[in-house]
C-alpha cells in the first residue's frame, strides 16, 4: 500500500508543479483588470463618474471628452452582479463621486457570467480585484481551471498584432477600450450583427429578475450616499437592433423606466435607436467606437448627470 501511495505521489508531484508553474505564468501576464484595480487603489477618491457594465460601456466611452473626471470599470462580458461586487468593494473610497453610469443593454438585462459560457473570466476578477472567496473554489480562483480559454489567452497575449485579444486590448488611462473606426471590419454592419441580436434576445425570466434586483441594490445604495445613477441602453446600428426580439427590447426599457420611477436618484436614457449616432460612430453593429461614438455618448451622459435634480453630496 505504501509503495502504491508513493507511486501516486511521484506521479502527481510533477503534474502539480507544472500546473502551479502554468498558473503563475498566466497570472504574470499584464491584464486590463489589473490596471483597473491598480487605478482604483490609487485614484478612487478623485473619481466623479464611475462607469459599470459590459463591452458596450467598455468600448463606447471617451472620458477625455467629459466635463467630469470619470473612470471606466466596465469590461468584456461583465454582468451586473459583478458590477455590484465591484461597487461594494470601492463605494466607501469614492468620496468625490457624483454619478454611476451603467449600460443596460438587451444583453446585460439577463446576462450572467457563470451561466453564459464566459465562466472562464471569473478567476481574472478574483485575482486582479482580490475579491473574497474560498481557497478551494478552483473555478473561481485559478485560470488553469479552464485549459482551453487559458491557452487562447496565452496565445493572444503573445501576439501583439491581435488588438482585439484579451491581454492586448488598447486601454486609455481612464479604462476605456480604444476601439477606433479605422479598425472596423469591412463587413462590420452584417457579419455577426444578426446572430448576436438573436442570441441576446434569448433570455430566462429568472436571470432578468435577478439582474433587476442587482440594479435595485446599486440604486438604493447610491441613493443613500447621495449619488446619481444613470442607466442607459447603448446605441446600436440597425443591422443589430432590427433583429432583437420585441420582448427583450420591451423588457429592457421596462426595467430602466421602472427603476427611474422607483428611485429619485435614477435616470434612464434609451439610446438603442438614437438617430444622433451615425455609421461613423460605430466599431461594429452593437458597439460604439472610441474616437467618434465614445465622445458623443459621454457628452450625452454628462447632460443626464447635470440635469438630474437629485442633489449632489
Amino acid at each position: 500500500m505504501n509503495r502504491f501511495l508513493r507511486r501516486i505521489f511521484w506521479f502527481v508531484l510533477p503534474v502539480a508543479a507544472a500546473a502551479a508553474g502554468a498558473e503563475w505564468g498566466l497570472r504574470s501576464i499584464p491584464h486590463q483588470l489589473g490596471y483597473k484595480a491598480a487605478y482604483m487603489e490609487r485614484h478612487a477618491p478623485e473619481i466623479e463618474v464611475l462607469s459599470l457594465g459590459l463591452s458596450h460601456a467598455f468600448y463606447g466611452l471617451d472620458f477625455h471628452a467629459s466635463k467630469f473626471r470619470g473612470f471606466n470599470l466596465a469590461y468584456h462580458g461583465q454582468p451586473l452582479d459583478r458590477d455590484l461586487e465591484l461597487w461594494e468593494k470601492y463605494a466607501d473610497r469614492l468620496t468625490s463621486l457624483r454619478a454611476v453610469v451603467i449600460s443596460l443593454s438587451c444583453w446585460s438585462t439577463h446576462h450572467r457570467l457563470r451561466k453564459d459560457g464566459e465562466q472562464w473570466r471569473v478567476p481574472f476578477y478574483t485575482i486582479n480585484y482580490d475579491l473574497p472567496g474560498p481557497w478551494y473554489a478552483f473555478k473561481e480562483r485559478y485560470i488553469i481551471a479552464y485549459p482551453s480559454p487559458a491557452f487562447r489567452y496565452l496565445k493572444h497575449a503573445l501576439s501583439p498584432g491581435d488588438i482585439r485579444a484579451e491581454g492586448n486590448t488598447p486601454q486609455d488611462e481612464f479604462g476605456s477600450y480604444m476601439a477606433l473606426r479605422d479598425n472596423r471590419r469591412p463587413d462590420w454592419d452584417r457579419r455577426t450583427a444578426e446572430g448576436a441580436a438573436r442570441g441576446h434576445s434569448d433570455f430566462s425570466p429568472e436571470d432578468a429578475a435577478h439582474n433587476r434586483e442587482v440594479l435595485r441594490r446599486i440604486a438604493a445604495d447610491c441613493a443613500a450616499r447621495g449619488v446619481r445613477v444613470v442607466l442607459y441602453t447603448p446605441p446600436t446600428w440597425p443591422t443589430y437592433h432590427e433583429h432583437l426580439s420585441e420582448e427583450i427590447v420591451t423588457l429592457t426599457r421596462q426595467i430602466g423606466t421602472s427603476l427611474a420611477r422607483e428611485f429619485p436618484n435614477v435616470r434612464y436614457a434609451d439610446l438603442l435607436k438614437d438617430k444622433r449616432f451615425t455609421a461613423d460612430d460605430f466599431f461594429d453593429a452593437s458597439h460604439l467606437n472610441y474616437d467618434h461614438g465614445g465622445r458623443k455618448l459621454v457628452r450625452i451622459l454628462d447632460d443626464e448627470i447635470a440635469e438630474d435634480p437629485f442633489p449632489a453630496k
